[in-house]
């Protein structure tokens, strides 16, 4: 809704109010007018407000108030001339009671009020529900970062939301393609999330990098790109890669096409290499997981579903689920330094071996946690593990198992507190767990429209730019 505000008399102000445009005035006793505008963007929850500044203005900025009675502040760019901000913070269909004002050296104050109500959320954005929430979760997560991996849409979103499942923001991918993992870039500036084409066997990858008004500003070629990727402290990002190779068959003596997996780097807007490779590292061993349906056409021998990077260790964790394994690798010689799971290390026993494991963090050098399904009749959930360098054992220290089976995708994160936020993938269920196994909180999406990768936040992340 547009509003156009002047200093107008009570009556023609009801007149203005009638017409469902907002008010705006002088806010102070002493504040000289300003003439303003205040338009929902294009992305439904968010609001532009605009005003000329005077000549002289040293200072420009906006005080709002959304409907969770949070108030907010941002500053212009600019201090004078044509000011443009952008209002975040609000729901859909929520009422923004904002205030626009400029300031000279002299202390000289211009201002305008008025209130703008958000658009309602598009069709096709998936429903979100608080389906538990016992108000004992970590104080430190507010905030969700992530993307959905819809599989009955013909886009992928990323998205914003709060504890209560109100979406803050949300920007599509192309269309006919879908997403997996988003990440804040080190600059500050946006967020960067990557896409597919749906038919995974059209070599269209890429990652994006979109500011926080939903616009690209930037995109990079990621060829034969899947699932995840990382960024790298010079700005350039590795990512899972195909590679597929042909492999004899003992039995027909016939050669298949095996799908392994491989690292790829490329610096923003430059050309891909290829930089690592399972093949130079793991035998072509048959597992029970090949035989199923592949996305990628051929055997799908290894199922990377994880790139992550360690900058503090200069190392790499790649995650192979149909292998079910994971190789930490340093980066300065892209080889091997401990491969976590059997061979490298197995389990102890009475260790739940993890199957089909995705979302692998490092909590510390000794301790692992991952998301996994460790039987085909079992549900998935978290399990963390010591890892034991004198004796090269994986020992399970915690885990939980939810109420659902996940059939693809999948984390499980641990949180400042001791909690442990838990990504059901496919299942489109976040939960956050205590160690003692109290549900602290759970996160409903609409069926079909499962998480893909999930960021938690103290605070909003336009709020760092």
């Amino acid at each position: 809704m547009a509003a156009r505000v002047r200093m107008l008399d009570a009556a023609f102000l009801a007149l203005v109010s009638a017409l469902l445009l907002t008010a705006c005035t002088g806010e102070g006793a002493g504040d000289r007018p300003l003439e303003c505008t205040a338009d929902v963007a294009s992305i439904p929850m968010l609001v532009d407000l605009g005003w000329t500044a005077p000549d002289g203005a040293t200072r420009s900025w906006a005080e709002y108030t959304t409907a969770d009675g949070l108030t907010h502040r941002r500053d212009a760019e600019a201090a004078s001339g044509e000011i443009a901000i952008t209002l975040f913070g609000a729901g859909p269909e929520e009422i923004v009671e904002w205030t626009g004002r400029s300031i000279d050296e002299a202390g000289t104050q211009w201002s305008c009020s008025g209130t703008t109500t958000t658009g309602a959320l598009e069709s096709g954005v998936p429903t979100l529900v608080v389906t538990a929430d016992n108000g004992d979760w970590d104080p430190d997560v507010n905030y969700f970062l992530g993307v959905f991996y819809e599989m009955a849409d013909t886009v992928s979103r990323a998205f914003v939301v709060d504890r209560t499942g109100r979406y803050l923001w949300y920007a599509a991918s192309d269309e006919g393609t879908v997403s997996v993992d988003v990440h804040l870039p080190r600059d500050g500036r946006g967020l960067l999330v990557n896409q597919f084409n749906r038919d995974v066997t059209i070599d269209e990858s890429s990652i994006r990098r979109l500011d926080w008004d939903g616009e690209e500003v930037e995109r990079t070629a990621t060829p034969l790109a899947h699932h995840t990727f990382t960024e790298l402290p010079d700005g350039s990002f590795a990512f899972n890669q195909l590679d597929p190779r042909e492999v004899l068959d003992p039995n027909t003596g016939e050669e298949e096409l095996w799908v392994g997996d491989a690292i790829g780097q490329v610096a923003p807007g430059g050309a891909a290499t290829t930089v690592f490779s399972v093949w130079d590292w793991l035998e072509p061993v048959a597992n029970v997981y090949m035989d199923g349906v592949s996305l990628y056409g051929g055997l799908d021998w290894t199922h990377g579903n994880l790139i992550s990077y360690d900058e503090t260790t200069d190392h790499y964790l790649l995650s192979l689920a149909h292998a079910a394994t994971i190789f930490e690798i340093d980066r300065r010689g892209m080889v091997p330094t401990r491969e976590l799971g059997p061979p490298g290390y197995p389990f102890t026993d009475g260790s739940t071996p993890f199957t089909y494991q995705h979302g692998p963090v490092l909590e510390d050098a000794d301790t692992l946690m991952v998301f996994s399904t460790p039987t085909e009749q079992s549900n998935s959930g978290a399990f963390e593990y010591a890892l034991d360098r004198p004796t090269g054992a994986l020992t399970e220290l915690w885990h939980f198992q939810g109420n659902t089976r996940a059939f693809c995708l999948g984390q499980a994160i641990p949180l400042p507190s001791t909690s442990v936020l838990i990504n059901y993938g496919c299942s489109a269920t976040l939960q956050e767990v205590g160690r003692d196994g109290a549900v602290h909180w759970q996160l409903d999406s609409t069926a079909g429209s499962g998480f893909g990768q999930v960021i938690p936040l103290a605070t909003p992340p336009w709020d760092s730019e």
